[in-house]
């Protein structure tokens, strides 16, 4: 496990030296979230990149087809020398860490909101503003639908989670009904 995790670091790491170059870091972190996502919800896609069966190459050209067009190119190769190494599950590990490193570096906090349905641009700035206020330290929020939640928002910044949602007040009620 301490070499996956030296592994993570240092694939983190060349991430934030490849955003250094990218011209719109925004894009490639909202297609790395994707993809991330994708990984993670997608149990078919999953189920096949975690695949011993499937050689390494074979997955490199699936994701290669697959997100060809899709996602910035410095993402897409770094993408495929993770697949041609066998590393591709580990991606959301090493998204984590490289969220938390270009946050440092960046004197800004990232964190996602998440709500089952689509919230305005507006909103999210607001929610943004309301978040760097209360934290002292500017926010960057990206928005992802979550359909396991059935009402209200969740803000996760780091290891700080805001959570209004349904779930939470009804887990909070019946906390004080069974007190």
């Amino acid at each position: 496990m301490k070499s996956n995790n030296k592994k993570i670091e240092n694939y983190a790491d060349a991430l934030l030296n490849i955003i250094q170059t990218t011209s719109n870091e925004v894009l490639f972190r909202n297609d790395l979230n994707s993809f991330c996502s994708l990984i993670a919800t997608n149990s078919d896609l999953k189920s096949f990149m975690s695949s011993n069966s499937i050689y390494d190459q074979g997955k490199v050209n699936a994701l290669q087809e697959l997100l060809s067009s899709k996602i910035s190119e410095p993402l897409l190769h770094f993408i495929l020398i993770m697949a041609s190494q066998g590393d591709i599950m580990l991606i959301q590990d090493i998204q984590q860490i490289f969220l938390r490193k270009l946050s440092q570096s960046q004197n800004i906090r990232f964190g996602e909101i998440h709500t089952p349905y689509m919230i305005s641009e507006d909103r999210v700035k607001k929610l943004e503003e309301i978040m760097s206020a209360y934290l002292d330290i500017e926010v960057s929020l990206e928005l992802n639908i979550d359909k396991t939640i059935s009402g209200g928002l969740k803000i996760v910044i780091d290891d700080i989670i805001f959570d209004d949602t349904i779930e939470k007040r009804l887990s909070q009620m019946r906390k004080q009904i069974t007190l």
